[in-house]
């Protein structure tokens, strides 16, 4: 009997109407007593949603890694609590629940593939040259802690999502925070004219728009989608999505959404997939008009423009090219195993000493300089295969399907990613 209230089919919420409306007045009780406990119903709401999560996550761990995924967007750092710990706690949770599901049902359905193994290995490496860390071996540990909470869930994401119901149901959650993240934004832009980083995964303006340019064409194959609800969706969160980049006045983001866009166009004229290329040319005339005819966009465009007139760019355009500068030396002192995880910060100052060190802004700068040339090696390995993979796919299936327009969209947004980063 316990075994089936914990691993059977029927789940840990009562069947009954009367037991659900009982369960629901106990939440509602327990919400009331956290509410005066805390005094904040926000947090109150995160607690009560944490212990229904627990419970859920140990009959269904992707329950666990929905819930993951909502406080990677909606960390509660600003309840004083750190967003790391209370993450990397989900993690080994949501691991601990997989287990023991698995065991109960005597099968551990653990996926791999090649960009996982590589993943595996590159958070390995980390921790193995942890001690080499040229500053602080604390601050390496640290981050190669958080790189392995990233091995941890994609290793739980390969493994619990194996139906096309769950992979629309966590891009769901996704675009929920896309959505957030973009009403915020275009809320700034009717009346700020500035916006800032939120929070969570998107804490200051660049990762905002790499965050946002990386799920662009995504939200543009929502357009196309065959369900109406997710194309009115798609009408509604597009615009807004991108006025957002703009407002971040993010370089690396006009030039990741520009190769996005490119990109998508030059693949949809030449599979004849015209509705998807008139949809695409008119979000181009949404970014002309908005960047042409607004001062936000004037404002945009004098910062894009930066990007071929750095060396007359006494602000933070040639303060990047310092910081690659001295990472490319660090690269040349420290080539196999690098100055450590969360190292480039503290040992900048030793190559630059007139400058504020701050993160290099360039992904592949600071894999080079803090895990080493192998380091980097795994990281373009893994780019490969995500490009490989996702060739692979689109040869077996027709090249108007779902499966086919996400290929399309994933690659896009990868190409995104790379020149953003």
């Amino acid at each position: 009997m316990i075994r089936e209230k914990i691993f059977g089919e029927k789940g840990v919420f009562p069947d009954s109407q009367n037991a659900k409306i009982a369960l629901m007045g106990v939440v509602g009780v327990a919400l009331g007593l956290c509410v005066v406990l805390t005094e904040n119903w926000r947090m109150s709401l995160l607690i009560i949603l944490l212990l229904i999560t627990i419970v859920a996550t140990f009959q269904k761990p992707y329950i666990g890694v929905l819930f993951f995924i909502f406080l990677v967007y909606f960390p509660p750092e600003q309840h004083g609590i750190n967003g790391g710990r209370v993450t990397l706690i989900a993690t080994l949770f949501l691991l601990v629940a997989w287990l023991i599901r698995g065991i109960g049902q005597k099968k551990l359905n653990a996926q791999w593939s090649p960009q996982l193994v590589i993943i595996g290995m590159l958070s390995l490496w980390m921790f193995i040259i942890t001690q080499t860390a040229h500053i602080s071996v604390p601050a390496s540990w640290e981050g190669s802690i958080k790189f392995f909470k990233v091995f941890i869930f994609c290793f739980l994401l390969a493994s619990l999502i194996d139906t096309k119901k769950k992979l629309f149901e966590m891009l769901a959650v996704n675009l929920f925070g896309i959505t957030y993240f973009s009403l915020n934004g275009f809320h700034s832009f009717l009346f700020q004219g500035d916006v800032r980083g939120i929070g969570g995964i998107c804490s200051d303006t660049n990762s905002l728009a790499h965050f946002l340019v990386l799920f662009c064409p995504m939200t543009i194959n929502m357009l196309i989608y065959p369900n109406k609800l997710v194309r009115l969706w798609g009408w509604f969160l597009l615009p807004m999505q991108l006025i957002t980049i703009i407002m971040t006045n993010s370089r690396g983001g006009a030039i990741g959404l520009a190769i996005v866009m490119v990109w998508m166009l030059l693949q949809a004229l030449i599979g004849f997939k015209w509705k998807l290329a008139w949809l695409i040319g008119l979000s181009g005339i949404l970014i002309l008009y908005v960047v042409l005819g607004t001062e936000v966009g004037k404002k945009y465009t004098q910062r894009v423009e930066t990007v071929s007139t750095y060396q007359k760019d006494e602000g933070s355009a040639m303060k990047r090219i310092y910081l690659w500068q001295a990472g490319l030396e660090m690269i040349r002192d420290h080539p196999i195993t690098g100055v450590g995880m969360e190292n480039f910060i503290l040992t900048f100052p030793e190559y630059n000493p007139y400058l504020r060190s701050q993160s290099p802004h360039n992904t592949y700068v600071q894999f080079g300089t803090e895990c080493g040339i192998p380091g980097l090696g795994l990281y373009l390995l893994l780019l490969f295969f995500h490009f490989n993979t996702l060739l692979w796919i689109k040869k077996r299936v027709d090249k108007n399907s779902v499966e086919a327009h996400c290929c399309l969209a994933l690659e896009a947004g990868a190409l995104g990613h790379m020149v953003h980063s």
